[in-house]
């Protein structure tokens, strides 16, 4: 129930939300929604739930934020790059959980009563590069983006003393916790004009 006591409900509309389009104009979404066989398509009018791709709205909006406020940007971004147990079908799909009397549960679905629980969305890194990619090449067409993402782990072995980190029986929580942590590393690079 939404908070005005009506089912909360999912329903199909054309694209009109501007970040949608902007998500489904970068290459490769258009491939996910044609894997669907166009028989399948036409003789089926209700949509797949394993189909369903979630996409990342938010996140493209901040990249074109950020590229229009600071040209010169360098970004840092570490995020779960995939979450346990989700039990909601789909590319992207979060994790949808609450919490009562001290005991998380799990939801099935995305269509809770707004509130009433957390979600939780994973961060798929390499479109995150892409959308810095396209995002700086349409705000910024004289700039490039340099950028690569990289395990928790990985990262901690490049930039931090992780042996310091090792405890007496060899575990060393930075490079052995959160193994589905990634980083991204990321910043524009602007070509010098030409005379």
């Amino acid at each position: 129930m939404s908070e005005e006591g009506q089912p909360v409900r999912q329903y199909m509309a054309p694209i009109t939300d501007r970040a949608i389009g902007q998500c489904m104009q970068l290459p490769g979404w258009q491939a996910t929604i044609d894997q669907q066989p166009w028989m399948h398509r036409i003789m089926n009018p209700f949509v797949r739930p394993d189909s369903f791709v979630y996409l990342p709205t938010q996140c493209r909006m901040l990249l074109d934020l950020i590229c229009h406020a600071r040209p010169n940007h360098h970004l840092i971004i570490g995020d779960f790059d995939e979450l346990p147990d989700v039990q909601i079908p789909g590319k992207n799909a979060p994790l949808v959980a609450s919490k009562e009397g001290g005991i998380t549960y799990d939801h099935k679905s995305v269509l809770v009563r707004p509130g009433s629980a957390d979600i939780f969305f994973p961060t798929d890194f390499p479109l995150l590069a892409h959308m810095h990619s396209h995002a700086v090449h349409q705000h910024l067409p004289q700039s490039e983006v340099r950028g690569h993402h990289l395990k928790a782990g990985e990262f901690m072995r490049q930039y931090a003393n992780s042996a310091a980190a090792a405890t007496r029986n060899g575990y060393n929580p930075l490079l052995q916790d959160y193994t589905n942590f990634s980083i991204y590393l990321g910043g524009t690079v602007e070509h010098p004009r030409g005379d």
